[in-house]
């Protein structure tokens, strides 16, 4: 997505420039943030469960 993007630099007459460089990137970097910060607490639950599965396996042979 970000390349299209940046392909309005392009634009004759400067129209979008400061819109690229400034409210676009804003924009892109907060959505790449969220976006890893959903998979990070994805895999936090899943890896937690995986632990509580392990522990309770554990559990049952002693």
């Amino acid at each position: 997505m970000s390349v299209p993007l940046n392909a309005l630099i392009f634009v004759q007459g400067g129209l979008f420039n400061i819109s690229v460089h400034y409210l676009f990137a804003l924009v892109l970097a907060l959505g790449y943030l969220s976006l890893l910060a959903s998979m990070l607490e994805k895999v936090e639950h899943s890896w937690s469960f995986v632990t509580s599965l392990i522990k309770a396996v554990c559990r049952s042979h002693h």
